[in-house]
């Protein structure tokens, strides 16, 4: 690597030019033409063109494919989000080199390392070898294309909408690679709560809870499947039956399950709310609520659930009712019509302080075969084959769907997390070990030079009182002038010591990598006064000692 003072702007700054080997250690197999073009391409990519959340309505039957979708789509809000912070902590906070101002201030951005611009060569015989000056019409400095991208990053649509600064600040987020942090679950369920109005998490919690409802529904399911399929045998049993409304003057509605039975019919509607660890109490009132059973007081926790599946069940067993009369006339009032609401899961307790027929998956069997024998086994089929000229076709529900934007979101993301913030790290960690070399080169240099200054002057001062001597025979028997050359050359001797200290400490540091744990000691306000208080106390002490012995 080869290091020259240039002028850019009329700022001196220390070029350091790297050659093709040393390039490769933090781009890999890449040209200087590869790498441009390439971020030209992420330059572009980053500022996320033609991202708008807006959302795509689609019109869906209620199956696994569309759970699946839902599923994909919190999915990707939730990487999303983790991929943003981490870039933007990767960004802002991770490069300890690197200076940034606020997004909404990002035009003053300071660049990293002012005194320093890193140049990469390619081969030899490239147009790009910037070891030839007559190519040198253009400083290719990496790290500022890189804040380039920087700065289409932060400006990009999607930072309007999440603030990091200001969730860090409200204590949703505690910094970037924290294994621990919660900081998605937590924005998420205080959108959810309308404790927090942030435009992504909004539209996230809104996918989140429609990925829930159709989970809900699915899981209910296939619940009551479990349960049912296995009595088909025995009874004659009619799957999510959906009848037109208008007449029967309500809305559309469906009837989950029909079990057709000797002892009657029975309109079955599913429930599933709750989870293991909670209670669900249906009150003397109709109110149902779910207890959280691990809180101390569980007030605290209720959740009122809005339902009306008592009276929706109702409604659906007088609808039956209906249709069986318009199909068998008088002879319908001996089929006996039963409402029962089957809880769709068996983890949640039940707590039914009602007259209706809540039950679980496995009181089935139980509840079907308590009542009394009221239809003839011939007629089991007719009644159903009545009730299905009623049925209507599915009916597809609207959603809103952000999949297309966040997968392009989540491609641009990956390519800078891995792409771009790896190479930022790279270049930062060369910039430091240069500025490292040069911090402990000029440092040891000085050191050294200051060390051979005091060794000089204690020489000369110790020679000063030998020739003293040979000259003058009565140089030893003054007082005033050897006192004061010898002050002179242990004042040097100790100054020249502490400089020898500090330049091993510099030399350690050096080896050690330890840039700035060298301990250094001020001359004023560290070792220097101390020194030069023992050299005067040596000196009486030595002078003391010459004149005893030689009176």
């Amino acid at each position: 690597m080869q290091k020259k003072n240039i002028r850019i702007n009329s700022t001196p700054k220390r070029l350091c030019i790297l050659n093709y080997e040393e390039s490769q250690n933090i781009f890999g197999v890449f040209s200087n033409a590869d790498l441009e073009e390439r971020y030209k391409t992420l330059v572009n990519r980053c500022e996320l063109r033609g991202i708008h959340f807006e959302p795509q309505i689609k019109e869906r039957f209620v199956d696994i494919s569309l759970l699946k979708e839902l599923d994909e789509q919190c999915q990707l809000f939730k990487s999303v989000f983790y991929w943003f912070k981490d870039i933007y902590f990767g960004i802002r906070i991770s490069n300890s080199s690197h200076s940034f101002s606020t997004p909404k201030f990002i035009d003053e951005m300071e660049y990293p390392i002012d005194e320093y611009t890193l140049v990469f060569n390619d081969t030899p015989d490239s147009p790009y070898d910037l070891n030839s000056y007559t190519n040198f019409t253009n400083i290719y400095e990496y790290p500022q294309r890189i804040f380039r991208v920087n700065e289409n990053f932060l400006r990009a649509n999607i930072t309007r909408m999440i603030d990091i600064e200001v969730l860090m600040a409200a204590g949703y987020v505690r910094g970037g690679g924290d294994e621990e942090d919660k900081s998605y679950d937590r924005l998420l369920e205080d959108c959810l709560e309308g404790k927090l109005q942030n435009d992504y998490f909004e539209m996230a919690s809104h996918a989140y809870r429609n990925y829930i409802e159709v989970k809900r529904y699915i899981d209910s399911q296939n619940y009551a499947d479990s349960k049912l399929n296995k009595l088909e045998n025995e009874y004659l049993i009619i799957k999510n039956q959906r009848f037109k409304g208008s007449y029967f003057n309500r809305s559309d509605f469906i009837i989950d399950r029909l079990i057709l039975t000797k002892n009657g019919i029975f309109v079955c509607s599913l429930m599933n709310y709750g989870k293991k660890g909670q209670t669900l109490h249906i009150t003397s009132d109709g109110k149902w609520i779910l207890l959280d059973n691990d809180k101390n007081n569980p007030q605290e926790s209720d959740l009122a659930i809005e339902t009306s599946i008592i009276e929706d069940c109702a409604l659906n067993c007088i609808a039956i009712k209906q249709i069986l009369r318009n199909g068998f006339h008088s002879l319908s009032d001996k089929f006996q019509i039963y409402p029962i609401i089957l809880i769709a899961n068996d983890e949640v307790c039940v707590q039914n302080d009602t007259n209706h027929n809540i039950i679980r998956g496995g009181d089935i069997y139980a509840a079907l075969e308590s009542k009394i024998k009221s239809i003839e086994s011939q007629q089991l089929q007719d009644i159903a084959n009545e009730i299905v000229k009623f049925e209507i076709l599915p009916e597809k529900i609207s959603l809103p769907f952000y999949t297309q934007e966040l997968k392009s979101i989540y491609s641009v993301y990956q390519e800078i997390y891995y792409d771009h913030l790896y190479i930022l790290s790279r270049i930062t960690d060369m910039l430091w070990e240069i500025k490292k070399a040069d911090y402990y080169s000029s440092q040891i240099r000085y050191r050294k030079i200051t060390t051979f200054i005091f060794s000089l002057g204690s020489v000369a001062c110790l020679l000063r009182i030998l020739i003293g001597n040979i000259i003058n025979p009565y140089f030893a028997e003054s007082y005033t002038t050897p006192t004061l050359w010898m002050f002179l050359m242990l004042v040097f001797i100790s100054a020249g010591l502490y400089e020898y200290h500090n330049l091993l400490s510099w030399k350690e540091g050096r080896d050690k990598g330890e840039c700035y744990e060298v301990k250094r000691e001020y001359f004023l306000f560290g070792g220097f006064i101390p020194h030069v208080a023992v050299s005067l106390i040596l000196t009486f002490l030595i002078k003391f000692i010459l004149l005893r012995f030689t009176m």
